[in-house]
């Protein structure tokens, strides 16, 4: 037994630790070592999301699960002169494997009116022929605020996820 103990601990240390980004600032597009960049988008002035990927033929093709992260920015002023945009991370979640039918999806209503959220939950994306994803389509929720760009997880219950493909 302690043989078990001693060697899972060993295991434990001799992991790799993914650095966290949380503090860094970026400008232009984010890029996180080891990881394909899958887009992201506006939440609301000033809070942005990116997301990413460690396998992304195994995401395109959905034959596979995947990791996601998740990470959230803060836009601040731009430095004098410059061309582009600069952006503070405020949080990031790795998300370890979403499964191949499932993705994460970033427009998400929460069941009451909030405006100091937003919501983004894994989704089941199998069936494209609803406008909106509810109930057990909704795998996993997260809440991201919009006071100081922190994630943490929500209740799944009464979440409506847009199918921004329906009716393509």
């Amino acid at each position: 037994m302690k043989r078990l103990i001693l060697a899972a601990v060993a295991m434990l240390i001799a992991a790799p630790v993914l650095a966290s980004a949380i503090g860094t600032e970026h400008d232009g597009g984010p890029e996180k070592p080891g990881w394909v960049s899958l887009g992201g988008g506006l939440l609301e002035e000033p809070i942005w999301y990116h997301r990413f990927t460690k396998n992304l033929d195994a995401y395109m093709s959905r034959r596979a699960d995947v990791p996601i992260l998740v990470w959230v920015d803060w836009k601040l002023p731009p430095y004098l002169n410059s061309k582009y945009a600069r952006f503070q991370v405020t949080d990031e979640l790795i998300i370890p494997s979403v499964q191949k039918d499932y993705d994460v999806v970033f427009d998400c209503k929460p069941p009451q009116t909030n405006v100091s959220i937003r919501v983004f939950a894994v989704v089941r994306i199998v069936n494209n022929n609803k406008k909106w994803w509810r109930g057990s389509d909704i795998g996993q929720a997260w809440k991201i605020d919009l006071h100081d760009g922190k994630i943490s997880p929500f209740p799944v219950n009464g979440i409506a996820c847009l199918n921004e493909g329906w009716g393509v």
